[in-house]
């Protein structure tokens, strides 16, 4: 997960081609998975918030294939094929165009995820479409975007355990916003302060959520998150990042779901060190 300081590890293999230009096509295959929690690989499994299935059937295997496509400078698309064997399949198709509008940039984040139950489906039915839709104006520093985004089939979202689906939701701090029927909206603005550091400021809301497990529907939540980041220009500390986030969380889900109305704060400190 991107939003966490210390990153999952898989164990398999990948290739990756580049021989078209342009085109980068990719392909593996994993067997296992080293959470950020743990110290040990562990066979890989559906993750199952709010119950949504069943989180301790475990798949032998992973397998994914499919690429990036850069049309032209201002269109690029990706296409994607997944299986966690005996647990789920997903399909990928997103698309990223950018159009210049007076002085600066805006920009069409379209993705979609399309998810089936496959093999022994040990993890219990699966059965999802999400579709989102993320569009966004840049000039100079300030960046303000709008994104919407709808799941529909019999169940949530599926995505390994210990990662992120890379839909519109990325980068939450305390829920996910994929729950089945879910449909969300989210505002976000942007300072780049260049070199210096950024800023964040996100709203993101959804409704109509279905908590099969808990017999609810028609559920809420919502959550805002401030980012505030800076980089050290000078002195012994200089290149060392300081990165603060908050984000304050509200829903309405029955007692014993996993997200809870909750206030987090995250503070990070990054440096790179170059080593070529």
């Amino acid at each position: 997960s991107p939003s966490r300081l210390l990153p999952q590890t898989f164990r398999g293999t990948t290739l990756t081609s580049k021989e078209i230009d342009g085109l980068t096509l990719n392909a593996g295959y994993i067997d296992r998975v080293n959470k950020r929690d743990s110290t040990n690989y562990q066979p890989i499994s559906i993750a199952s918030p709010n119950r949504r299935f069943n989180g301790a059937a475990t798949s032998s295997h992973m397998t994914y294939a499919g690429g990036d496509y850069q049309v032209s400078k201002v269109l690029s698309v990706r296409v994607y094929h997944a299986e966690v064997a005996d647990l789920y399949t997903q399909n990928t198709l997103a698309m990223l165009h950018k159009l210049e509008v007076g002085e600066g940039v805006m920009t069409t984040d379209l993705r979609s995820f399309f998810s089936r139950d496959t093999g022994s489906a040990k993890a219990g039915e699966v059965d999802n479409q999400n579709l989102s839709a993320l569009l966004g104006y840049k000039c100079g520093g300030h960046s303000v975007s709008l994104g919407y985004m709808q799941a529909s089939g019999a169940t949530a979202t599926p995505y390994v355990s210990g990662t992120e689906l890379m839909g519109l939701s990325e980068m939450t701090m305390s829920s996910d916003f994929l729950n089945a029927r879910e449909r969300t909206w989210q505002a976000i603005y942007d300072y780049d302060f260049t070199a210096v550091g950024r800023s964040r400021l996100r709203y993101i809301r959804g409704d109509n959520i279905e908590l099969a497990a808990f017999n609810a529907d028609d559920r809420k939540e919502r959550e805002f998150q401030m980012e505030l980041g800076y980089v050290v220009q000078s002195g012994p500390l200089k290149n060392v990042g300081l990165l603060a986030r908050k984000s304050i969380y509200r829903n309405d889900f029955p007692a014993g779901a996993a997200f809870r109305d909750e206030n987090q704060t995250r503070f990070i400190v990054q440096y790179s060190v170059p080593i070529w």
